[in-house]
Parts: C-alpha cells; sequence; structure tokens
C-alpha cells in the first residue's frame, strides 16, 4: 500500500488517495 501521505502530495484529489489507502 502506497504512503497515502506521498500520494497526496502527488495527487491533488484527497478521494484518489483513500482509494489509494484502502486498496
Amino acid at each position: 500500500v502506497i504512503n497515502p501521505g506521498l500520494k497526496n502530495k502527488d495527487l491533488p484529489d484527497p478521494q484518489i488517495t483513500f482509494a489509494e489507502a484502502q486498496d
């Protein structure tokens, strides 16, 4: 699982980050 914090910096959309974190 990719770190949601790092993903958040890469993706401006927090919803996408949340989905990635749940994956």
